[in-house]
């Protein structure tokens, strides 16, 4: 059995502790996840779906990834009294 990892002293006073907390837990109950599954695909008694298997490590691979999925651009024109500034 896997030793349970604490955060750092400081962490839990930062106001972004619950975020990260949430994130973490998530994270680990995918990876557990996908991890049992894989091994109930190698038992012979237990025929999973392959699309349960591949859900699991795209939502995975998805919760894992840290850039955003869109990004949307305004064009501001300058205005004229700005270019006099210069």
């Amino acid at each position: 059995m896997k030793q349970q990892e604490t955060a750092p002293e400081g962490c839990e006073g930062c106001k972004k502790w619950k975020e990260a907390k949430k994130r973490v837990r998530i994270a680990n109950l995918l990876a557990n996840a996908t991890g049992r599954l894989a091994k109930k695909i190698e038992d012979d008694d237990w025929k999973p779906t392959m699309a349960e298997y591949l859900k699991l490590l795209q939502l995975e691979q998805e919760y894992e990834e840290e850039s955003p999925k869109e990004i949307k651009v305004t064009w501001v024109e300058p205005t004229p009294a700005s270019s006099n500034e210069e």
